[in-house]
């Protein structure tokens, strides 16, 4: 009947062992097709790339109060302000994209592509604690939705 031959169909699918490195092959390319569509352009880096500037020349972990139209005070206006306003992981990562790269928009591809490693490095990880805890089809689906 045709129930059952799905339902042969679906177990080969699930014993299959090429299932996770396509699974993870899949949200690397999805990974990719969005770096593609968005591009550099439409990103900003924010305070991240204003204290990760800051930060390559010379002037600390600080903000850089330099927009008059931000809500920020007028009298520090130009000058550098010591800030914990920003977790400091990321920050060191956009700092060393920004040296790396020279630019804002170079230092924004260099950071799309090390999300597109560690986006995909991420599925491997849930399909391997999901395998742990539930077993190998619940971690099969829970990667392919991870993806």
């Amino acid at each position: 009947s045709l129930g059952r031959k799905l339902i042969a169909e679906l177990d080969q699918f699930h014993s299959n062992r090429f299932v996770v490195p396509a699974i993870v092959l899949l949200g690397f390319l999805l990974c990719v097709g969005a770096i593609i569509a968005f591009g550099p352009g439409r990103t900003q880096l924010y305070e991240f790339g204003q204290i990760g500037y800051n930060l390559n020349h010379g002037r600390g972990f600080s903000y850089f109060a330099k927009l008059p139209h931000l809500p920020v005070s007028i009298s520090h206006l130009g000058h550098a302000l010591p800030s914990a306003f920003m977790p400091p992981g990321y920050v060191y990562v956009v700092a060393t994209a920004q040296a790396i790269a020279g630019s804002d928009l170079g230092a924004i591809r260099i950071i799309q592509i090390l999300n597109l490693f560690t986006g995909s490095a991420v599925i491997l990880m849930v399909y391997l604690l999901g395998r742990t805890v539930f077993g190998e089809q619940p971690a099969r689906w829970s990667a392919l939705i991870a993806a």
